[in-house]
């Protein structure tokens, strides 16, 4: 939900239909508020604590530096609206100059065309075409939890708020 943590928000949470009352208010603020209100406060991702996003950040540091250094927390995590199966998007956000040249590095044209036209038009291209699974593994490892990995392209379809910056 909207409501930064800490023990006064808990305690405004535990209040009878208090949750309902604020994934509606959530719902009702729109994405680019929410999320420079929420980096503003520093807030975690919904469901993961300090400790697991710092070894989430090294993690992806350690494997996938070269790609980029610009990682975030996207969806529904980001905007505190998770359901209880969400998975946690994060996103290696890269210039679009830097983009083109890892699309050129995953796709082969000639086998992969429609994929590639995807990858150019979305602005993302998926963790296994990107070579990162054992770096995705480990993330859903270290979570206990499903998540999602992507190469996204600054300004492309799926650079959208929310989003928080992985530390």
């Amino acid at each position: 939900t909207a409501a930064p943590a800490g023990p006064v928000s808990r305690a405004i949470r535990a209040a009878p239909g208090a949750r309902s009352v604020l994934r509606a208010a959530n719902r009702a603020i729109p994405g680019p508020v929410k999320g420079r209100a929420f980096r503003a406060v520093r807030t975690l991702p919904e469901g993961v604590s300090r400790d697991q996003l710092a070894r989430a950040a090294a993690r992806i540091r350690a494997a996938a530096g070269h790609l980029g250094d610009d990682v975030v927390v996207q969806g529904s995590r980001a905007g505190h609206s998770a359901r209880t199966g969400s998975d946690v998007d994060f996103g290696i956000r890269v210039p679009p100059e830097r983009y083109a040249e890892l699309v050129r590095e995953c796709f082969d044209p000639g086998r992969n065309a429609e994929a590639m036209v995807n990858a150019v038009e979305r602005g993302r291209i998926f963790w296994r075409r990107a070579g990162l699974k054992e770096l995705h593994d480990g993330l859903r490892d270290d979570l206990g939890r499903k998540v999602d990995l992507a190469i996204i392209e600054r300004g492309g379809l799926f650079d959208g708020e929310p989003w928080l910056r992985v530390r």
